[in-house]
Formats: structure tokens, C-alpha cells, sequence
């Protein structure tokens, strides 16, 4: 989604190139506008970055939740039971979810 504004930008640049060097004037006017328009691009970019990183950090914070809650699963049926089935579902997990530490006061 960034890639079309740094191409408005690109073309502006280029036009603002292709007329100084036609012309070795440039206009007051023509530069104003075309500076306008690589400003509005640079703010499209800002905007579309901005999302990225909000969309990034509530994935993450629900991301955390859920495994958080699943660990807390997973800890409570170490309390209840001390069976193979659970062992298994601990050591999946710990290679999902990172470090899993048996609760001490399990039987």
C-alpha cells in the first residue's frame, strides 16, 4: 500500500527534474504544487504506517491474552490431573506457547 504514493512521489521529483532541466527556471507556482503533492504522499505514508503499527500492537496484546489463558488451562489441569494426557498436552504447549512450568502443588 506504500508502494503508490512513493510512485506519485517518484513522478513528481521526476517532473520537477524534467522541467528545471528544459528550463532552468523553475515557476514559483508549478514548484508550490508539486510540492504540495509530495507532502500529501508523505502524509498518506505516515497514515498507512500508523495503522500498521496499531493493528500490530492489538494483535499482540490479544495474542498474549489468548496464550496467557491457555497456559492457565493447561496449569489448572496440572492441579486436577496427573496423568500421561496431560503431560502430552503440557509438552505441546511449551513448544506453542514457550516455557511451561509445572505448578508445584500438583499431584
Amino acid at each position: 500500500e506504500i508502494g503508490q504514493p512513493l510512485n506519485i512521489i517518484s513522478m513528481v521529483m521526476d517532473k520537477i527534474l524534467f522541467e528545471t532541466a528544459r528550463t532552468e527556471i523553475v515557476d514559483v507556482e508549478f514548484l508550490k504544487i508539486k510540492s504540495d503533492k509530495i507532502f500529501e504522499n508523505i502524509t498518506r505514508i505516515r497514515d498507512i504506517i500508523d495503522h500498521v503499527r496499531a493493528f500490530s500492537r492489538n494483535r499482540d496484546d490479544y495474542v498474549n491474552r489468548i496464550r496467557g489463558a491457555a497456559l492457565g488451562l493447561i496449569e489448572s489441569g496440572f492441579l486436577l490431573r496427573d496423568d500421561a494426557a496431560v503431560i502430552v498436552q503440557a509438552a505441546a504447549a511449551t513448544r506453542a506457547f514457550g516455557e511451561l512450568k509445572p505448578n508445584p502443588n500438583a499431584r
